[in-house]
């Protein structure tokens, strides 16, 4: 982010939503080798951790890495286009080098979703594109 520990009223949204959804993350966390700061960074699904093909696939997640969200906002992209700029295709191809997987979502996507329900299925869908376990689906909240 380029306005580290003042993330954009976008980036509040996707980890609320991500909160709703029962992830576990943590905001604007420091990278300690590179000095980046990262969106979001998931908390290792913490709590996760269950029996049989689940339980070792999500042992394998862990052992390949730390799972990093951007929130691409306009000031990643060249202006007038969808083209990142240097700084943020340095820090995509940096970050997986050093152990993360890193889901981009650039704010044109963000913003074409209107309710809670489009934003979970966008990232139920941005999870299962990368092989990364769900939370259970939310429920509405009883009365």
């Amino acid at each position: 982010s380029a306005h580290a520990l003042h993330p954009s009223l976008l980036q509040r949204e996707v980890g609320a939503a991500l909160r709703g959804m029962g992830v576990q993350l943590e905001e604007e966390a420091l990278d300690p080798a590179s000095g980046y700061s990262l969106d979001i960074l998931l908390s290792d699904h913490a709590g996760r951790e269950g029996g049989g093909a689940e339980g070792e696939r999500e042992r394998e997640r862990r052992e390949r890495g730390r799972v990093a969200i951007e929130v691409d906002g306009p000031y990643h992209f060249l202006a007038g286009s969808r083209a990142p700029t240097g700084s943020t295709l340095l820090k995509r191809r940096l970050l997986p080098l050093l152990g993360y997987t890193l889901l981009s979502i650039p704010y044109w996507d963000w913003d074409a979703l209107e309710t809670a329900e489009e934003q979970e299925g966008y990232l139920r869908a941005l999870f299962l594109n990368h092989s990364l376990p769900l939370p259970a689906p939310s429920s509405p909240l009883p009365p």
